[in-house]
Parts: C-alpha cells; sequence; structure tokens
C-alpha cells in the first residue's frame, strides 16, 4: 500500500514546483476559510444592518457592506463554503462517471464503447456552461442540482481522456500476462487498469474544479444557481452590478477570491501533472 507523502518529501517537490507549491497553499488557505467561516466571519451573512448600507471599508465592516447593509466580508467568506463545496462535489462526480464511461469504452470497447464515444463527441460539440444551464433549469435549482448539472456536463470530456488512458493500458505487457493466466476481465479491470488511472483522476480532478468554479459562479450570476439568501461569490457579483458605483467593493472582492482559487487548482493541477505523469516526470 502505498504511504502518504513525507513533509521531506512535500518539502522537495515544493522547491521543484514553487507555482504548484503556491497553488496548494492558497488552496489550502480557502479550504480552511470555508471549514472554519462561522469562526472567522465577523458577523452573520444573513445579518441586516439597516443603517450601514453601502458604507465602504472601515474599521467596522472591514470590506464594507452591500445594499442590504449585509457584512461583505462575512458573506465572502460563507461564500467560500459553497462555491468551494459545489467545485470539489462536481468534478468529483464527473471525474467518476467518466471514469467508468471511459473504462468500458476503452477496455470493452465493441458496440457498447462506440456508442459512448460517440454521446461523448457529442456533448463536447456543446459549451459546458450551455449544458449545465439546461441541466439545471430541468432539475431545478438548489445546491445538489447545481452540482449534479455541473458535473454532467464535464463527464464528456473526463471520459474521453480517461478511454485513451485505458487504451494504451490494454496493451502493455502486465494486462497481456493476466489474461494469458486466465484471469476474468472484471479483475483485470479493478486490479490492473482502475489502479493505474488513478493519477490521470487526481489530475483532471485537481485542473477542473475551478473550471466548476467559475461554472457555478456564472450559472449564479445569471440568477439560476443556488438561489438567496445563501451566499455565494457568483452570486454577490449578481447582485453587486446594482451597486458598484457606490462600494466597488462589493464587486471586487469576490472576483477577486474566485480569480485566486481558481488559479490555485489551476497551477497545482499543472503541477500534480508534472509530478504524476511519467513522460514528465524528468521536466
Amino acid at each position: 500500500m502505498r504511504q502518504l507523502p513525507s513533509p521531506r518529501s512535500v518539502l522537495i517537490w515544493s522547491r521543484r514546483k514553487p507555482l504548484g507549491a503556491l497553488g496548494l497553499l492558497v488552496v489550502v488557505a480557502g479550504v480552511l476559510m470555508a471549514i472554519a467561516a462561522p469562526l472567522v466571519s465577523p458577523y452573520d451573512p444573513l445579518e441586516l444592518h439597516s443603517a450601514d448600507k453601502w458604507q465602504g471599508p472601515s474599521t467596522t465592516f472591514l470590506l464594507g457592506t452591500d445594499n442590504f447593509g449585509r457584512d461583505v466580508l462575512s458573506r465572502l467568506i460563507h461564500g467560500a463554503r459553497v462555491s468551494i463545496l459545489i467545485g470539489v462535489a462536481a468534478t468529483v462526480l464527473g471525474t467518476a462517471v467518466g471514469v467508468f464511461l471511459g473504462i468500458i469504452s476503452g477496455y470493452r470497447g465493441g458496440w457498447a464503447g462506440a456508442i459512448i464515444q460517440r454521446g461523448m463527441e457529442m456533448l463536447l460539440t456543446l459549451p459546458g456552461l450551455l449544458l449545465a444551464l439546461v441541466f439545471v433549469v430541468a432539475i431545478g435549482q438548489s445546491l445538489v442540482s447545481v452540482v449534479i448539472a455541473i458535473g454532467t456536463a464535464m463527464v464528456a470530456g473526463f471520459a474521453l481522456v480517461i478511454r485513451g488512458v485505458v487504451l494504451s493500458l490494454r496493451e502493455t505487457e502486465f494486462v497481456e500476462a493476466a489474461r494469458a493466466l486466465g484471469c476474468t476481465q472484471k479483475r483485470i479491470v479493478i486490479r490492473h487498469i482502475l489502479p493505474n488511472v488513478v493519477a490521470p483522476s487526481l489530475v483532471l480532478i485537481s485542473v477542473n474544479v475551478g473550471n466548476a468554479m467559475v461554472v457555478e459562479a456564472s450559472l449564479s450570476f445569471l440568477g439560476v444557481g443556488v438561489q438567496p439568501p445563501t451566499p455565494t461569490w457568483g452570486q454577490m457579483l449578481s447582485q453587486a452590478s446594482v451597486s458598484f458605483r457606490l462600494n466597488p467593493i462589493v464587486a471586487i472582492a469576490p472576483g477577486a477570491a474566485l480569480t485566486l482559487m481558481v488559479f490555485g487548482f489551476n497551477v497545482l493541477g499543472d503541477a500534480l501533472r508534472d509530478t504524476l505523469d511519467p513522460r514528465l516526470r524528468g521536466r
């Protein structure tokens, strides 16, 4: 069983991949902030301060208030919980389904593989945001439906990537040896194919969490994502469109937070790809 990385190995990796280490630091900081949101936010994100609407940054409200008098910093911190949760959950869902379909398409082949491949290629011709928008409108507007919609929209890309990996694994010597020993297809997939798609799957997850967060923010901006009063960064951007002149921080803060988290996940994903892909380890 593979052991967890030691602190020394993490330090060596950080020196070799400084951008990846920076991305990991950003992601960990964002996740910790989201987990500890009730402890670190100065106010309840839904609390109304009617006498303090449109306030700019001050010692009382560090990032000011919005058009309802709600503390922007508190909403930003609590919004991280929803945005990061949706991004991670949707990407994991899309990866799980994509891995399943990619293995069937790549290993089994035949008419089942051909149907899956053609279906995934058809889905790829449509923009991911449009697919997510159609799904969320069809199944309803809630946190779970947004996760399902975004995850479903990401399945096609994941399935085709995993299919390519499985096609290369299918012809390797250890798989041929397992067939020669009389192993069943189920055993070969579970013992030999599946463990070798874990690394590519982790890379797909880390690279695409940021994309999922952008899609969630876009859905919330359009008014079809997670519904108020639950704070999300996309929802904050949408509501800031009417108050930007009075307090620009209302729009700048969630936009900067989203940009920073997407940057963190993307550079972390690139570093993991370079580390886990044997063809790129020497770079």
